[in-house]
């Protein structure tokens, strides 16, 4: 008969494990002190770099979807409030986007795009393509054009959110566009706006019911929603051979000099 492991056995085995859990918190105590020792240097390395680079970050795209990225990697979004903090010279909490230099920049990106997009929702209807708004902010601006990109305005629409103003970005089809309105687009607008941005903003009926192959009924009620309802689309009053509409917001406008 095979003996048992005996008091002994067991007294030696418990104070083995005892010191396996001794090390392995040793070993996991010491890999979270690293760990924060490297985010601390991390941090303190970003924070010297924005200021360092500041004005050309705010100027180049390009670097600044890099620090974004490098952001990113320890969980920092460097254009919006919120996250870490740290305490500035007069002792209050000062938030990523401060300590980085760029919620100023951010919020007055956000105003303006809340400038342009109401200045010209009687003519679009609240929905504004996207390489349109980017033209005319970059002109409010006085900026070359390339200057901000489709992300920059995600992350001003971001802190727009709060505000519940129905500010948006919207794909339709391979096109974005910026919703100002806090009503959305049902699944037949959607495919209309799609039609029209590969029609040069002119949608008619006949086409539209042949191309889709939607009767007369639910072609019509698409149409009148995006006029009446909606205001996305303006009547062609002088068209002949069925209803015929305009989406500007898909239309190429010449800009004023």
């Amino acid at each position: 008969m095979r003996r048992g492991v005996g008091i002994s056995g067991l007294s030696r085995q418990s104070a083995s494990t005892a010191q396996y859990a001794s090390l392995s918190n040793t070993i996991s105590t010491q890999q979270i002190t690293d760990l924060k020792a490297q985010l601390e240097s991390f941090r303190t390395a970003l924070i010297t770099f924005s200021k360092a680079h500041n004005a050309d970050i705010k100027k180049d795209p390009a670097l600044r979807h890099q620090f974004q990225k490098m952001c990113a990697a320890i969980g920092v979004d460097p254009l919006v409030g919120g996250g870490a903090r740290g305490q500035g010279k007069t002792g209050l909490s000062l938030s990523w986007g401060d300590m980085l230099g760029m919620s100023d920049w951010t919020y007055e990106l956000a105003v303006q795009v809340v400038d342009v997009c109401v200045s010209n929702r009687d003519r679009n209807g609240g929905m504004m393509e996207m390489n349109d708004l980017l033209k005319k902010l970059h002109r409010l601006r006085d900026e070359p054009e390339g200057t901000l990109s489709p992300e920059d305005i995600g992350r001003a629409i971001k802190i727009l959110k709060p505000l519940g103003a129905g500010y948006e970005i919207v794909q339709v089809s391979h096109q974005s566009y910026v919703r100002s309105v806090a009503s959305e687009l049902d699944t037949d607008q959607a495919t209309l706006l799609g039609c029209a941005g590969e029609r040069a903003g002119r949608l008619r009926e006949r086409e539209m019911m042949a191309l889709l192959g939607w009767n007369d009924i639910r072609t019509r009620s698409a149409f009148d929603a995006m006029v009446k309802r909606d205001g996305l689309a303006w009547v062609d009053e002088q068209a002949e051979g069925g209803m015929e509409i305009w989406v500007p917001s898909t239309m190429t406008w010449e800009e004023a000099s």
